[in-house]
This record gives C-alpha cells, sequence and structure tokens, in this order.
C-alpha cells in the first residue's frame, strides 16, 4: 500500500466526512452544509460518550449516521459491538441491512480493504434469542433494535456495545401520548445507556449518539437537548426570517417556497418541527416572545424597554382586574411524578391584559 493510500485510509478512520466522500460517494454526491453537516461530524466524531443532535428533515441524517460514520467504526475496528437503534426493529433492520448491501458490494471499499463476505451471528458468541437480523463484518457484530427492546445485559462473545446510534426514535404517530413519551425517557436510562461498558478501558471509549428531528416539546430529544449530561445542537434550515443557513444546499428561494406551501395547507407547526428543530411556529402562535413583558420590577432594577412599570399591589387593588387561581395536580404522589402547578392570574376585564401574579411548581402533599 503506498503512502498517499495510506494517508487517504488514515484520514479516514478518524473523519466520517472522509470515510462519507471518499467510499461512498455516490450517496454523498452533493457538498456538505458545514452550518448543518459540519455540526453534526464534530459531535458524532468528537470525543464526548453521549452526543444529540436535532438535525432538519431531508438533510441525510441517516445516511451520515447509519452509513459513513457505522461504516468508518466496522472497517476501522473502532468497537466489536454495534447497536443501532430505531422506532421499529422492522425501521432498524432496514437500515442495517442497506449497510450490509454497502459493505459486501460498495467498489471503493472491495479497492481499500479488499472483498470479503459478512456473516450470520453463531450461536456460541450471541444468544439465539437476539439473533434475528444481526450480523458480523470485520469481526464487529452489528445488531439491529426497535423503541422500547432489550439492549442491556446483552454480550457479543465477551463486548458490551461500544457504539449505539438511535436514530429517528420516536415515533409521530405516538409521540403525543405523554404515557408512552415517559415509557421511552425511562427506557433509554434503564436501559440503553446501562447496556455500554461499566468497567476496563473500554467503559471510556464507549459512544452513543441520539439523531432525531424534533416531534414533540416534551420529547426525548428535547429534554437531552437540555440536558448538561448530553453534548448536543440543534440544527436549523433556516432563521427567523427565512434565510437558509446553508445557502449551498438549499436557496432562500426554496426555503420560502416551503415555507409557503405549508401556510397554504395549514401546517406551519410542521415547517418549524421539520425543519427548524423548534416543537411550534413562532410565526403564527397564540402566543408570541413580543407579547410577554416584565412587570414588578424591584426599583432597585433596570427596567428593560418592554418592561411594565406597574406593581403588583397595583393590580392587587384594581377593581377592573379579577384573579383566579389555576391548579393542575400531579396525578399520583411519587418521587418520579410529574410536579403539581399553582398559577394565579390577573384578568384585566378593561384592557384584555393577562398578568401572572405568582406561579409554583413543586412536588407537594395535598
Amino acid at each position: 500500500m503506498d503512502k498517499e493510500l495510506k494517508n487517504i485510509l488514515s484520514q479516514c478512520s478518524i473523519s466520517t466526512r472522509m470515510t462519507a466522500k471518499t467510499l461512498f460517494p455516490e450517496r454523498f454526491y452533493l457538498p456538505f452544509a458545514d452550518q448543518i453537516h459540519g455540526k453534526i461530524f464534530n459531535l458524532i466524531d468528537g470525543p464526548d460518550n453521549k452526543v444529540a443532535i436535532a438535525a432538519p428533515r431531508g438533510w441525510g441524517k441517516t445516511s451520515v449516521v447509519a452509513l459513513a460514520f457505522m461504516a468508518r467504526y466496522i472497517l476501522f475496528n473502532h468497537t466489536g459491538f454495534i447497536c443501532y437503534i430505531n422506532k421499529s426493529h422492522d425501521a432498524a433492520s432496514l437500515q442495517t441491512e442497506n449497510l450490509r448491501r454497502e459493505l459486501v458490494t460498495n467498489r471503493m471499499i472491495k479497492h481499500f480493504f479488499g472483498s470479503f463476505k459478512t456473516r450470520e451471528v453463531e450461536n456460541k458468541d450471541f444468544e439465539e434469542t437476539f439473533s434475528k437480523k444481526a450480523w458480523v463484518a470485520y469481526n464487529t457484530l452489528v445488531w439491529p433494535r426497535g423503541a422500547g427492546q432489550q439492549v442491556r445485559g446483552v454480550l457479543f462473545k465477551n463486548d458490551r456495545p461500544g457504539l449505539i446510534v438511535i436514530d429517528d426514535l420516536e415515533d409521530p404517530e405516538k409521540i403525543s401520548n405523554d404515557e408512552i413519551r415517559k415509557k421511552w425517557y425511562e427506557w433509554l436510562y434503564a436501559d440503553v445507556i446501562k447496556a455500554v461498558p461499566r468497567v476496563g478501558p473500554e467503559s471510556k471509549r464507549w459512544k452513543i449518539v441520539y439523531i432525531d428531528t424534533l416531534k414533540h416539546e416534551d420529547s426525548v430529544l428535547q429534554k437531552l437537548l437540555e440536558s448538561p449530561e448530553w453534548k448536543s445542537v440543534r440544527l436549523e434550515a433556516c432563521d427567523d426570517n427565512f434565510k437558509s443557513t446553508a445557502p449551498e444546499f438549499i436557496s432562500d428561494e426554496d426555503v420560502q417556497k416551503e415555507w409557503q406551501e405549508h401556510v397554504d395547507s395549514g401546517q406551519t407547526d410542521v415547517f418549524f418541527r421539520e425543519l427548524r428543530n423548534l416543537p411550534i411556529s413562532t410565526k403564527d402562535s397564540a402566543f408570541r416572545q413580543e407579547y410577554f413583558h416584565y412587570y414588578n420590577v424591584p426599583d432597585d432594577s433596570k427596567f428593560g424597554e418592554l418592561d411594565l412599570k406597574k406593581h403588583d399591589t397595583e393590580i392587587q387593588s384594581d377593581q377592573n382586574i379579577e384573579t383566579v387561581v389555576l391548579l393542575d395536580p400531579a396525578k399520583t404522589v411519587k418521587i418520579h411524578s410529574a410536579e403539581s402547578a399553582i398559577i394565579g392570574v390577573g384578568i384585566d376585564l378593561t384592557s384584555a391584559k393577562l398578568y401572572i401574579r405568582d406561579a409554583i411548581s413543586e412536588k407537594m402533599y395535598p
């Protein structure tokens, strides 16, 4: 192998971007957008063990993580056990079979690594119960799983999963159910995260990549984006003025056209979720950021341009303001249950202004 070839493979071994362009040029024929793809590559190839990525729909996120990224781990033997998780076992198997086919038939892989065949998993290496659709290539097991299926406590030979890729986990048809969302989140922490190596040198080298498009304001993805335990990024195809964040990938005109199509069909929330990873539209929502103004600001504090010079004592004494108390109790008295909420609202009957007088959110007994 000549020096130039060795240099190319050396770069591929540490760079998913290089792997994609070198080994899969037919799939990745468009230029990568640094504002979107560049940030994905930085996270998945970076040193953090747990990364969460909110990526806009239609930008090739599955091709990046389920093809180029996983192929890099297999071809350069970065781990002996990869678990790929999608919303269902069938959906996960479809993507891992696509990867399997590429490894066997890809011309560039044959050129660099020679011909090889993937093989089915032998029962002595992996429990038969879990071997459906699993396969081995270059001594690395690739194991597809669906949301909610067991991942924890499974070994291939003596290895636990060194790489877990969670892609498009939350089913849009189920995500509105708060009990299902709660189960997904609990399963992620109780099963998936507990599946990685816990002791020995591999306990420092495992990686979990969670990548999806935001589908709900209380989704698992949203929780991970807010968690300090996860290195995360929220990516969007355009800004508030519908200017493309990556004009080389999608033009301003195309963004405007797509926005107008969603406006005409009454699906503006879908546009904001799919392209901006925001749960609701900020353009035509009932409550917008500019509607909210602070009041009861302490006299020794600096007033903002939009703050109201009104104090709560004035609200209390105003005969035109009716105060109501709203209560949203938790369903059960358990440490892991949701908090109870109490909010006091003053309603100005003359101006239709709403004053949020107090808000409490905590665990409390009845």
